[in-house]
């Protein structure tokens, strides 16, 4: 890697393992959510239920926005480290091809 351009990967690796930990745990507290909204509309009938049920369903959708959110700055930190790392590659090619970068 081309010592002379500054870009910290372990750290952006860390960003990013560090979102899809949160992103996990918003799946895993998703899941047990729609288990339990299931659960409950079974054994909880009427006008009553029907609302729990739909409030519950609200917030369902509001952890699926979440994890949308997440995906969408995990795909872009991995493209950012994508391209720099093509960038470092073509960099250091040309400097190991013509000796310098004006090539």
């Amino acid at each position: 890697m081309n010592k002379e351009i500054y870009f910290n990967d372990e750290e952006l690796n860390k960003i990013i393992e560090s979102l899809n930990k949160k992103k996990d745990k918003l799946i895993e507290i998703i899941d047990k959510q729609k288990n339990m909204n299931e659960k409950m509309h079974m054994f909880w009938g009427g006008t009553s239920g029907d609302k729990a049920y739909e409030a519950l369903k609200k917030h369902e959708k509001k952890y699926e926005s979440y994890i949308n959110a997440i995906n969408i700055r995990i795909d872009f930190l991995e493209k950012v480290k994508r391209s720099y790392l093509n960038l470092d590659d073509y960099l250091n090619k040309k400097i190991n091809d013509n000796g310098n970068i004006d090539a």
